[in-house]
């Protein structure tokens, strides 16, 4: 009997809590009837935020010359975003662990939205300044490692903290909320 069958009767898929990589069916099946726990729902979204951010990684590797600094800042990277989720499912978790996934993305738009528009005014300001006073390049701040920017490893990384530490708050406040009591 296929994990689709199993999940169609109502049987559990066991004690493995192994994802499903292609049997799509079955995860549908499974969340149709409300039977995948918080946890399992949290390794699809981490899953999906890793496989993202390593896209986005290697795409960017297209463009920049391989180095030490491009290695680090995509190591990073992954591991900034990877601590995030954890940190914002435990915020959940601390709360009534219910609905991490839809709290995760309903709350995130409006925090990365608001943070990607400040990092655009703060790097335009930047560029504007400088094309403005005529400055100069700044060494190691706007060209660190053949074709990377510092300011933009910096905006990034900062960026993507802050989104995670902005994020966990409103989960952990949305998760502790008490309707009656």
């Amino acid at each position: 009997m296929t994990a689709s069958e199993r999940a169609r009767k109502g049987e559990a898929r066991g004690t493995e809590n192994a994802m499903y990589f292609w049997d799509t069916r079955a995860l549908a099946d499974e969340m149709s009837r409300n039977v995948l726990p918080q946890r399992e729902k949290m390794k699809y979204l981490l899953a999906w935020t890793l496989f993202n951010t390593l896209a986005v990684q290697n795409a960017l590797w297209t463009v920049e010359t391989i180095t030490l600094f491009t290695g680090i800042k995509a190591l990073l990277v992954i591991a900034v975003n990877v601590v995030g989720v954890l940190a914002c499912y435990a915020a959940n978790r601390r709360g009534d662990d219910t609905d991490f996934v839809e709290r995760f993305i309903c709350l995130g738009w409006p925090v990365i939205f608001k943070i990607t528009v400040v990092i655009f005014i703060v790097s335009a300001l930047f560029v504007a300044f400088r094309v403005i006073l005529d400055l100069p390049a700044i060494p190691y701040l706007e060209t660190w490692g053949r074709g990377s920017s510092l300011l933009v490893f910096l905006l990034t990384i900062g960026g993507e903290v802050i989104y995670y530490l902005w994020l966990m708050s409103l989960i952990a406040r949305v998760s502790s909320v008490r309707i009656g009591e």
